[in-house]
């Protein structure tokens, strides 16, 4: 789709796992090329939201975080360099995230200025999900005001939240215990 840009966040700082998450191995490949790879089905370009220059060969340029104020700040500079006005938005710790999902969320992006997924348990997942370019406002106020929370940001625009009736596919690997 050339219509919609994908936004890889891969530049947490991984304390959990106190390794970067995004290079690990999983099953015999990087983690963050599980989410690069789908990604990729419905995105060009796709700029990978990270500091590290490790992290390149996700996607097709790297954007900076220069404000180091977590997920949101790599949302915030993947919205701002993008050149389109839809976004996918994926994390780079979701291996098992499927294109169908993707895809279901998608389907909203023209009626939302967020549309963001939520799992069987009701638990949601604000970086998995369709942005509009135009929320960067929005969220450069929270972030001058000293407020990081995603959620802030979904209570100030037209969000359509998008049950799916599983768990699997929104499993985050953020500790040895879960690679293993």
């Amino acid at each position: 789709m050339k219509n919609i840009t994908g936004v890889l966040i891969a530049g947490g700082k991984s304390i959990r796992m106190q390794k970067d998450k995004a290079l690990m191995l999983y099953k015999g490949k990087k983690m963050a090329t599980y989410s690069a790879d789908l990604i990729r089905l419905f995105c060009n370009p796709v700029l990978v939201a990270s500091s590290n220059a490790g992290h390149a060969e996700f996607g097709d340029w790297l954007v900076k975080d220069m404000i180091g104020a977590g997920p949101i700040a790599g949302l915030y500079a993947g919205l701002f360099q993008s050149t389109t006005l839809h976004n996918l938005v994926l994390p780079c710790d979701t291996p098992h995230m499927r294109a169908d999902i993707l895809e279901k969320l998608i389907s909203f992006k023209d009626d939302f200025e967020a549309v963001v997924a939520v799992d069987a348990n009701g638990k949601v997942h604000p970086l998995i999900g369709v942005y509009d370019k135009r929320i960067i406002g929005f969220m450069k106020e929270e972030i001058e005001a000293g407020s990081y929370a995603l959620m802030n940001i979904l209570d100030k625009v037209n969000v359509k939240f998008v049950k799916f009736e599983e768990t699997k596919a929104f499993q985050n690997i953020n500790t040895i215990e879960d690679l293993k």
